[in-house]
């Protein structure tokens, strides 16, 4: 495994970028708005790349045995027994988020949600699922660490029309 020094990062090599991460906002913004790597690429996974555009293998990914090997992974490490061919792989995080809500809740139910939360949640969850939010503000601990507040939480899950979290 390569190593790096975490100094070598610059915000003039971040603002170098051409992502909408370091474009969006004026230079005297630091974007912590989404989660986007800036830290190098790992060596393993630049080598793959850079193979697969050798290649021209840029077309849509087969995923191949991706289900077994979830469904082997998840049973190790957590002893959850997964049927492979329930395995969908999605685009991203919010694709998820709504294909979940669509599968675990109905129309008229609510899903909470602890904030601070990444900001496209909301929209997902209220606009695109139709479901309504029960919104359970995290705390903050004497160390400005957050923490659940388990009380608001118990007491969510009590509403009758909360189905999910």
């Amino acid at each position: 495994m390569s190593e790096f020094d975490v100094q070598d990062i610059t915000l003039d090599s971040l603002r170098q970028r051409t992502s909408a991460k370091w474009r969006v906002y004026d230079p005297d913004v630091i974007p912590a708005w989404v989660a986007e790597m800036d830290f190098p690429l790992a060596a393993p996974i630049a080598a793959a790349l850079h193979a697969a555009i050798d290649r021209s293998d840029v077309g849509y990914r087969f995923i191949g045995e991706l289900p077994e090997a979830l469904a082997e992974h998840a049973l190790a490490t957590w002893g959850w027994v997964v049927d492979p061919a329930h395995v969908v792989v999605l685009p991203d995080v919010l694709t998820s988020v709504a294909q979940s809500i669509w599968a675990l809740t109905a129309p008229g139910e609510s899903v909470v949600v602890n904030t601070p939360v990444y900001p496209p949640f909301f929209s997902t969850i209220r606009d695109i699922c139709g479901r309504a939010i029960v919104d359970v503000p995290l705390l903050r601990d004497p160390d400005d660490r957050y923490e659940l507040d388990l009380d608001g939480l118990a007491a969510a899950f009590e509403r009758p029309e909360v189905t999910a979290y």
